[in-house]
């Protein structure tokens, strides 16, 4: 699986800035393709957007190491909003990739992350689909995943506490 791992990317003092950051804003039920999401059951989460320069700008710089180390050489140009995500009891969010349909003219999704920022939960695992079998991510607090944005993944029903996360993409031309 073409994905990378980053075990303690970011130190705690970092991680409470983005907390601060994403619970200064109100939380929002997410939706899946500008939908709401709770209705058909594939995603059930609370979020809020991080523009804060300073956490974009360090994530981004790890992510574009990411790109050259792993010989992606996906050509990007832009990123999106961070999307600082709060899972509790039996929240998920189910099979998807975060590719979607694109305009003429548009950017798209080439590079995704998630930085875990907490570790008082139970479940929430990160899970990608590889071939005939699934590959369950054992992240803890800091640590990091990129990986391309059309691999199919989800994230599993938390069972117990609050999982807390952010994500974001790196966009380039089609």
């Amino acid at each position: 699986m073409d994905i990378s791992i980053i075990k303690n990317a970011v130190d705690d003092k970092f991680i409470q800035s983005i907390i601060d950051v994403g619970e200064s804003q109100k939380l929002e039920e997410a939706n899946v393709g500008g939908q709401s999401s709770t209705s058909n059951n594939i995603r059930s989460t609370k979020i809020s957007w991080i523009t804060d320069k300073n956490i974009l700008l360090t994530l981004k710089d790890k992510i574009f190491k990411v790109n050259k180390n792993k010989n992606w050489n996906y050509d990007i140009t832009d990123m999106f909003p961070f999307q600082y995500s709060v899972y509790y009891e039996n929240d998920h969010y189910d099979w998807h990739v975060d590719v979607g349909s694109i305009q003429l003219g548009q950017k798209e999704r080439k590079i995704s992350f998630s930085l875990i920022l907490n570790d008082n939960y139970k479940g929430g695992e990160l899970e990608f689909k590889d071939s005939n079998k699934n590959m369950s991510l054992d992240l803890n607090k800091g640590d990091m995943v990129t990986f391309p944005s059309f691999l199919e993944h989800r994230v599993k029903p938390v069972l117990n506490g609050t999982r807390i996360s952010l994500v974001g993409w790196m966009l380039g031309p089609c």
